[in-house]
């Protein structure tokens, strides 16, 4: 099966924020995907790895509302 990849754009697009914040989250946060460097002016993050991130994001929010760490806003 092929690697499937977002570009930043793409992935500012699939969060619905800047492509600034994308390249700050790879920086700063070790838990966010970084980015492969395909070839020269060529950087793309993994569709795979953003998922993992994704789903691994929704479970720490569950876990954290559970146990009453998380207020919600109705």
């Amino acid at each position: 099966m092929a690697q499937e990849y977002f570009t930043d754009k793409e992935l500012a697009i699939y969060f619905n924020v800047s492509k600034q914040w994308i390249w700050q989250q790879a920086k700063r946060n070790p838990e966010f995907p970084q980015p492969i460097k395909l070839s020269s002016g060529c950087t793309r993050f993994s569709k795979t790895d953003i998922e993992k991130f994704v789903n691994g994001c929704a479970t720490r929010r569950q876990l954290a509302s559970r146990y009453g760490r998380l207020k919600t806003i109705a």
